[in-house]
């Protein structure tokens, strides 16, 4: 179970280094671009705005908009509102995973890099559809199951209770859901020199562990599981499994 409070620290501790090793998901953002539709004055929600890093595509994308955008930490709020003031209609901060957007309709939904961190992504997708115009659409990359696993796998064989990273939503569950396209699935794969190296790169993006169940690592630890990942695959390679996605009201 991802607890929201650690996922909002989280982000605010990293809101000034986040934008330098934020990498994959500016690859993401820029591939997410290219799957805009293209929509007249949209009226145009964007979950988890980040520091603006896809809230720069919409504005690229379209000239006359009307943008909310929400996302779970006021400091990253506050960097896109340095970013656009007034350009932006409504800058939320919330848990948009309960947040309701009451008397509210939308053309579009966007949302980049930020699904993985819900906890019951089926039932929040199912209410964003309800907030919808007719032909209205959700575009969405979020990261899946594949994301990590070899660091899982080191930390389970290192022992087999010890569980650190969270477990991403399969790309089954994507494939079973009549209502969601499929746009593309990515693997990127990225190295490091040493497991620390990959820990502290998540962390200065926020992306640290946000288990509750999460438990303290120690030097001896990093240095087993470390040992583990090697005899596994050689080296540090970290894959990143992205789907992007579409829901589309006809």
């Amino acid at each position: 179970m991802i607890n929201k409070k650690y996922v909002q620290n989280n982000f605010s501790k990293s809101v000034n280094s986040y934008d330098s090793y934020a990498k994959i998901q500016k690859i993401m953002a820029q591939d997410l671009y290219n799957f805009l539709p293209n929509i007249k004055n949209p009226k145009i929600l964007e979950i988890g705005c980040g520091t603006g890093i896809f809230t720069e595509y919409l504005f690229k994308k379209y000239e006359n908009m009307t943008l909310d955008v929400v996302d779970i930490s006021n400091d990253m709020i506050d960097i896109v509102k340095l970013k656009y003031k007034d350009k932006i209609n409504s800058y939320i901060v919330c848990d948009a995973e309960e947040y309701l957007f009451k008397n509210q309709k939308y053309d579009l939904i966007v949302s980049n890099a930020v699904f993985q961190w819900f906890n019951n992504l089926e039932k929040t997708l199912d209410y964003y559809k309800t907030i919808l115009n007719n032909n209205g659409k959700i575009i969405f990359a979020t990261f899946i199951d594949k994301t990590y696993y070899e660091l899982r796998n080191a930390f389970y064989e290192y022992n087999k209770d010890f569980i650190f990273s969270q477990k991403f939503i399969k790309l089954e569950y994507f494939k079973k859901r009549k209502d969601i396209e499929i746009l593309k699935n990515e693997h990127y794969i990225e190295r490091y020199n040493n497991l620390l190296e990959f820990l502290k790169s998540i962390k200065k993006i926020g992306a640290n562990s946000a288990l509750q169940s999460r438990k303290l690592l120690t030097k001896n630890i990093l240095r087993n599981v470390e040992k583990k990942y090697i005899e596994l695959y050689k080296e540090i390679k970290v894959t990143n499994d992205i789907i992007y996605a579409k829901i589309e009201l006809l």
